[in-house]
């Protein structure tokens, strides 16, 4: 009963998008194409520095520098590889700092103060599946930064490195789970 009321009122969502896109002005429609094109040029530019960036850290010329700047200064590490292994946990982490600072915020305003929650409960779905499409909805935003800028950025930086396709599909699944930690305790209280 729940799973077929959520399907209604993402259907319904949908719709409202669709609408507002397909009766919107060639302006808007060309101004949000020009907008996912920027994204995706950045998301692509941000792949590709990210990789080279690892690659060149990776490289015998860069370990010979430091090797030769080790033996001159025994403070410096002359492997780095415990470093370059632990950026993209350290990504991670400032993704998740963020997330926790910006979700509250978020799903306060997306749940309680949007003009539309009187009329979705009153309407003959359940609560839950009203809440359940609202959390979702203020889960958007969060899941499009994610993927679209941390989400190239740790691909390009684990395939720079050498890493194969478990660390891609590792690293795509922790980018879907991750809002749903600081969203979920947002939500709680």
């Amino acid at each position: 009963m729940m799973l077929n009321a959520v399907w209604v009122l993402v259907r319904a969502r949908l719709l409202i998008i669709r609408n507002t896109l397909w009766r919107g002005s060639l302006r808007s429609k060309i101004g949000l194409v020009a907008l996912l094109g920027l994204i995706g040029l950045g998301a692509f530019g941000l792949y590709g520095l990210s990789r080279v960036i690892a690659a060149g850290l990776r490289s015998e010329e860069f370990a010979e520098i430091l090797r030769e700047a080790a033996a001159v200064t025994p403070e410096l590490p002359s492997d780095i590889t415990p470093y370059l292994t632990a950026v993209p946990g350290a990504a991670l982490f400032g993704a998740l700092v963020l997330l926790v600072l910006s979700s509250f915020g978020g799903l306060l305003n997306t749940l309680y103060l949007s003009g539309d929650i009187d009329m979705l409960l009153v309407a003959p779905v359940p609560m839950r599946a009203v809440f359940t499409v609202k959390f979702f909805a203020a889960l958007g935003p969060l899941y499009a930064a994610l993927l679209g800028l941390l989400g190239p950025a740790l691909i390009g930086y684990g395939l720079g490195l050498g890493y194969g396709a478990g660390y891609v599909i590792m690293a795509l699944l922790v980018l879907l789970l991750l809002p749903l930690i600081p969203a979920g305790s947002a939500h709680c209280w």
